[in-house]
Parts: C-alpha cells; structure tokens; sequence
C-alpha cells in the first residue's frame, strides 16, 4: 500500500476488512521520520488523512499549531558602558520564539486560546525558546517547554525544562504532578521509581548525594497499549550537569509504572489503528481519540480549516522515549540464548546472521544469566550483563562480565560497544 504524499490534504485509503471492525470512529495522529505530523481518521468506512494535529475536544475538531513572536534583545555592552542604570533601553537584534496555539469553534470565524507561550525577554543578552510535543491520550496533550536565557553580565547561559498537561475540550492546562497526577498516584510513582533514580544517579562520577524528583512523564504507545516514562531530575553544578532537565540538573528515565487516573479510558490502542500502523512502520503513534461520527465529513473536507493567526508555524513533536527500547526489554532476558536475547540489537555494519555465527556457533551452551540497565542519557544506554558461555573447543566454560553500550539510531538501538571481560567459571546445563 503506498502513502499518501504530504501535498495532498486528504487521501482515502483502503484498509483490510478485519482492520475495521464495528465501533465509533477513531482520530489520531502520526509523526513521520522527518518529524512531519500527520492526522488520521478511521472508521468503518476507511481511512482519510491530513497534515497537522487534529484532535477532539468536547465533540468537535481542533487543530493546534506552531506559533512564532519576535522579542527585542539587550544590546549588554551598551547598558553597561550606561552602568547598568535603569531598564536596558538600548536595543539590537530580535530573538525569535515558538508556542503553541489551539484553533477550534467559537464566534465568528473560531476561537484561538494559547497552549503555551513563552515569557518575554528582559534585560537579556541572548533569549531562545521552543515547545515541543511528546504525545496525547484523548483529550490531553503532553507539551513540553525549553528555554535559555543568557543575562547581561553572566558567567554563562542557562536553560530551563518545564511540563504541562493542555486538555483541547476545556481548553485549560494542568500541571502533571498536582494535577494530573493525584497525590495517591505520586506517591506510589515515588515508592516504585525513587530508589533506582538516585543510584543511577549517584553512579555517575559528579553526583553525589542525589535527591531525585519526578519532573515530567513521557507517553509511548509500545504494543498497542499506553505506558509512560518518567524523567527523575537532581541538583547537579554546572559542569556536572548533563542538560537533559535543564542547566544544573543530571536527569534519568524510568518506567512510571502507572497510568494516571484521568487517562485510563485511552489506555488501549483500537485493533483497526493498531492495523494501520501495521500497514506503515515508517510512522509512530502520537495519540488518540474516540470522534464523532458527524464531524468525518469535515475531516474529509479540504475546504474545512479554522483561520491561522499571524505567525503560525508547524508543531514540533518529540516522541523519543529511550527507556521504551531498552528497560523493560533487559528486564526479561536472564536465562536466554545471547543470540535470542540480543536479537533486537545490532552492531552498525554488521551482518547480524554472520555476528551470531561467529559469537555463538562454537558456544555448546550460552546464557544470559543477567542483564540490568544502569544508565539512559538522552540516545546512549549502558548496561551490565553477565554471561555464561561454553567454549566446546578449547572445553571450558566461562561466566564473561561487564558493560555493554548502545546508541539509539533511526532504525532503533544499536549496541556500539562490548566491554566484557572473563571473570571466572560457571555452570552451564545444556
């Protein structure tokens, strides 16, 4: 089945009969290699599509989009030849921002309310700023917001992470941990997470005494079903810092454990969206929605659009979710074959047939006797594994320990480097 090429707005497209069982229509959204955001709608009909997020809110169609304003910067060297007397009047270039604006029914021709703007720069050297996306579940949308400021005088630049939950119905945000997440929730995401956060934490070189706190939940839709990360985040200096939350910060992602309350009737992927990414492994889910049956025909409609404000751009998601790829996959593998258990994984420029011949063909047996994710920092992973291998020719039986390092590529994770090291017998029953 070949895709819809993003020029056309909206494409019907036939789907398998068993991919579309009775029910109420469904609306999501994709995002595409080159981050491109495509909507979908699907019922018993088939599928249409078209470019942007769609989503619904209180039984109508909304968009939400990019927008973009322009911020005057201090000219730093001509406020402090005035010594830095008053406000910073002298002015010199601009600073461009993004946020993100919700487009849906109102008087006239339609409402436009403010998902996330950023704050003005003052008395600034430097300003950016950028919001991204990293999913929804029916009516709420996960948005992210990064921010730098550089003021007149500083050592150095800083930077700033912030979450927000925005729900496209009622058109309000909400804090995550607060908010959407309840305190009961909280408390049970901290009792599961807070432990393996700070000695993750701590093992790094320039942490020490960690004190770890959930500041952002990532959606992921793995198997057709919703699961979220957490990002744990700790004071760290400058230097010691790794930028992910922030300066001053050193951060790592854990499985959450739990779906918030508020987000429980989308937990489970409908079987007919599930089949049409199937049919397209070059897309990845962003999120989902039960639609009305009488807003198809405006989804169908090129004509239909709400009017775009000055400025507007298209919206930035992020769907990488390291921990997705790597955590609970090594949770399961102790007893495994090295050749099953890494099966997923592949050294780049490797032939993944002949790495497995040449690694285990001579193995009489091969275990993974455990395997433990100890780091995840943005595209890189390190693990530690022990395993058990026999070499039936020179007829010994050694357990091999150690760190095993992965880098996350396009095509998924990769491992980039072995670092194991014989470290005594072992046992292995055939």
């Amino acid at each position: 089945m070949s895709w819809c090429p993003r020029a056309l707005t909206c494409l019907l497209l036939l789907l398998p009969a068993s991919a579309l069982a009775d029910g109420q229509p469904v609306v999501f959204w994709t995002v595409d290699a080159e981050g491109g955001i495509t909507s979908h709608w699907l019922d018993e009909h088939g599928a249409l599509t078209r470019p942007g997020l769609w989503m619904i809110g209180q039984g109508e169609l909304v968009q939400v989009t990019g927008a973009s304003s322009e911020h005057r910067l201090c000219d730093c060297e001509a406020w402090a030849a005035a010594d830095f007397e008053g406000d910073c009047r002298p002015q010199k270039a601009t600073s461009s921002e993004t946020g993100l604006v919700q487009l849906g029914p109102g008087k006239g021709r339609g409402a436009v309310s403010a998902v996330l703007t950023p704050e003005a720069a003052l008395d600034l050297g430097d300003y950016g700023s950028s919001v991204r996306i990293t999913g929804s579940a029916g009516p709420w949308l996960f948005v992210e917001a990064w921010t730098s400021i550089y003021g007149c005088g500083a050592a150095h630049p800083n930077s700033s992470d912030a979450q927000w939950m925005w729900h496209v119905g009622e058109g309000r945000r909400v804090d995550v941990f607060g908010g959407l997440v309840g305190d009961a929730e909280a408390r049970q995401l901290v009792s599961a997470g807070e432990t393996t956060a700070t000695r993750l934490l701590e093992a790094r070189e320039m942490v020490d005494e960690a004190e770890p706190e959930p500041v952002a939940l990532r959606p992921g839709w793995s198997g057709g079903s919703l699961s979220l990360d957490a990002i744990w985040s700790t004071w760290a200096c400058y230097a010691c810092g790794d930028g992910v939350w922030g300066s001053y910060s050193a951060s790592v992602h854990l499985p959450a454990g739990l779906v918030p309350g508020a987000l429980s009737a989308w937990t489970k992927v409908p079987a007919r969206v599930v089949a049409f990414l199937g049919e397209h492994p070059e897309l990845r889910l962003g999120g989902w929605s039960s639609a009305p049956a009488a807003q198809r025909e405006r989804f169908a409609s090129p004509k239909f659009r709400y009017p775009v404000p000055p400025g507007a751009t298209a919206p930035k998601a992020s769907l990488e979710r390291p921990v997705d790829a790597v955590f609970g996959y090594y949770e399961a593998l102790a007893g495994r074959r090295p050749d099953e258990a890494f099966a997923r994984f592949a050294f780049p420029g490797w032939d993944r047939a002949k790495w497995d011949r040449v690694l285990w063909a001579g193995a009489g047996c091969a275990r993974v006797d455990s395997a433990e994710l100890v780091q995840v920092d943005g595209d890189e992973a390190v693990l530690r594994a022990d395993l058990c291998v026999e070499d039936a020719k020179a007829g010994t039986v050694d357990r091999w320990s150690g760190r095993i390092r992965a880098v996350s590529t396009p095509a998924g994770w990769a491992m980039s480097k072995w670092e194991l090291g014989k470290a005594g017998s072992c046992r292995c029953d055939r």
